[in-house]
């Protein structure tokens, strides 16, 4: 053979080489496999299909800004758990990264103190945090923490019983949620917001003890909100107590120095005298016609407070607080929300000349169980002399109905 006969049988021996590799390349290849076919063989989708992550099914839903969540989870009344956590089963693995996030937020979800002396608060809490999937109380806690601040008004007294939840969420600059709805006969109201353009929907259940004759009651409010998509869902509880209130002050033992001092002692001792000390006292202009505490526990997330003061001359008295479980002195406010100064439910508008004569409030005592203690200070700046005032409320709280056992995560 010679050896251009050789060049040429070599030449044909490469090129059968080439033709068998690459018709074994394309049958390991990936590119034709189904995804039942690669699930079938334990294989992972690339990263790319679909055009995004499966990473992102742990997202909250309501925060206006992801980087500015603050604390909560679960779901509820009436609602079985199978139900929130069965169609919001991720296949997703829970990372250590959600373990680790989820004990950070557990852990500020701790700062917060309750308010009354009731099973509910520790009850819901129990059920949230026992939800089996992790990635679910992850969405759950961050969609509680992206909530600042939440009121709820019921016009109990109208024929149509209106219920208006106003959420405050955080973000660069915050957003406000409002969910409407109107309360049945069963004391339970179905509410619904579009928030950024995505629905939301809750329950408010009133959780009193209902007398077995003449008008219900609707002190203690538990609310269930779902948020987001099925596959992404949370679910955000939240209690609001709106109760009266028992409130004693207590001044110095000298003189008040300052004038404001002397009109919050006429203030406070008319609301210590009864009928049998000074006829008519009941309907002194000074005296308390309602004295209410208003609070909101978000489940593992913020607690806070309004002590609402009305006189029956219209004067209206707040002070507004952070519920933390530290013995930490907490500054707290005296700024009139304009929906309470001016109750439309009511037809009723209320001046605030006694409130502002609260120069600075600080929240220096609370149990966790509806019984507060703040100190109130007024100033005399031109001959540069202050008092304080010592004033406590404690919540008279109506017993509950047995109905807290139907409610789950």
């Amino acid at each position: 053979m010679n050896n251009g006969t050789q060049k040429l049988m070599k030449l044909i021996i490469l090129a059968a080489m080439v033709t068998s590799l690459g018709a074994c390349a394309k049958k390991s290849g990936s590119s034709d496999i189904t995804p039942k076919e690669r699930t079938a063989r334990g294989q992972s989708a690339p990263a790319d299909v679909g055009g995004e992550s499966r990473t992102d099914s742990i997202e909250p839903v309501i925060v206006a800004d992801e980087d500015a969540v603050a604390t909560d989870g679960g779901q509820t009344q009436g609602v079985p758990a199978s139900t929130d956590a069965g169609t919001d089963v991720d296949t997703q693995a829970v990372s250590a990264d959600v373990s680790v996030e989820l004990e950070n937020r557990k852990a500020d979800a701790r700062k917060f103190s309750g308010s009354a002396d009731d099973a509910l608060r520790k009850f819901l809490q129990n059920k949230l945090n026992t939800v089996a999937n992790q990635n679910l109380q992850l969405r759950n806690i961050r969609s509680a923490q992206g909530i600042k601040n939440a009121t709820l008004k019921m016009s109990l007294d109208s024929a149509v019983k209106n219920v208006e939840m106003r959420l405050t969420i955080a973000g660069q600059k915050d957003s406000e949620a409002v969910f409407k709805g109107v309360l049945g006969g069963d004391l339970k109201a179905d509410l619904v917001t579009n928030f950024n353009g995505n629905l939301a929907i809750a329950t408010a259940q009133c959780m009193d003890q209902q007398p077995s004759q003449g008008k219900g009651t609707c002190e203690t409010v538990h609310a269930r909100i779902q948020l987001g998509a099925e596959g992404r869902r949370s679910f955000v509880h939240i209690i609001f107590r709106r109760t009266n209130v028992q409130t004693h002050a207590a001044f110095g033992d000298s003189k008040c120095a300052t004038v404001a001092c002397e009109k919050l002692n006429d203030l406070f001792v008319t609301n210590s005298l009864n009928d049998k000390i000074i006829h008519n006292i009941e309907i002194h202009p000074l005296r308390f016609k309602e004295a209410k505490l208003e609070t909101f526990e978000i489940i593992n997330g913020k607690s806070g407070m309004n002590l609402k003061l009305i006189t029956r001359g219209n004067e209206l008295l707040n002070i507004k607080s952070d519920l933390l479980t530290s013995k930490a002195t907490v500054v707290a406010s005296t700024d009139v929300d304009m929906r309470d100064q001016h109750d439309t439910t009511k037809g009723q508008n209320y001046t605030t000349n006694l409130n502002s004569m609260m120069d600075q409030v600080h929240l220096v005592s609370n149990d966790g169980k509806g019984t507060l203690t703040a100190v109130i200070t007024t100033f005399d700046n031109q001959r540069n002399v202050s008092d304080k005032i010592t004033l406590q409320a404690k919540r008279l709280s109506r017993p509950l109905a047995m109905i807290i056992e139907q409610i789950n995560p």
